[in-house]
């Protein structure tokens, strides 16, 4: 799922996965959220998914804690995403972002505007380094993975870009490095295969170390392999 898709997916997937597991049972799946990794404004969050209605649809049924917290108007995308992840311990979560995305970046100003916050733009450099904090809360999970690459490009699913996009650029010509399409093609995993984090850029540790004026870089804690 793309933008909007992606939210959707990373809201439904355990859901999704229960159901059709229960009905019909799958031998491989996959989950992938593409160009939405959840960066709000402070305050903003849990108040948006209350009101977009999402206390009462079907994707939270198999999981009555996630909907005490929508009612109690303190969840995230990050609970339901790490309650799917979590829960769904098989099957990778593979998520595509850039880490200059102009569209989540838009958005995030929409939505300070909408709650007349005091943070109401946010810097490319900022929004890639809460993208990376929200990534590292998955970091606990030995079934998620990002693709990260360095361009504002938003969604690569429906478009042409998904055919050449690199960790290098939403355009490719990297040399040496993984494309999407090849990434991609790896899910769902096979018997023998697997999927690696990828990133291009400095490596750091901490995010306090990160470059302060550059996307350029990569948080190590992300770095996973999922094999099968």
């Amino acid at each position: 799922g793309c933008s909007a898709g992606s939210l959707g997916v990373q809201a439904w997937a355990h859901e999704v996965l229960s159901q059709v597991g229960e009905k019909f049972g799958f031998e491989d799946a996959a989950v992938v959220p593409d160009s939405y990794a959840g960066v709000f404004p402070p305050g903003s969050q849990s108040q948006t998914i209350v009101d977009f209605g999402a206390c009462d649809v079907p994707a939270l049924d198999s999981a009555p804690e996630l909907r005490d917290s929508c009612k109690a108007g303190t969840i995230t995308l990050q609970e339901m995403t790490s309650y799917a992840a979590e829960n769904n311990q098989d099957v990778p979560f593979a998520f595509l972002n850039s880490k200059e995305d102009e569209v989540q970046i838009a958005y995030y100003t929409a939505i300070a505007a909408t709650f007349k916050n005091d943070t109401d733009i946010i810097e490319p450099k900022e929004y890639y380094r809460q993208v990376n904090e929200i990534f590292e809360g998955y970091s606990t999970y030995e079934n998620v993975v990002e693709f990260l690459i360095n361009s504002d490009q938003h969604c690569y699913t429906e478009n042409s870009h998904l055919w050449k996009a690199d960790p290098t650029s939403s355009n490719g010509g990297g040399d040496g490095v993984t494309t999407m399409l090849d990434w991609l093609s790896s899910l769902p995993l096979k018997s023998g295969s697997s999927i690696s984090t990828e990133c291009d850029g400095t490596e750091v540790d901490d995010l306090d170390d990160r470059p302060k004026f550059s996307t350029k870089y990569c948080d190590t804690n992300l770095y996973n392999t999922i094999e099968k």
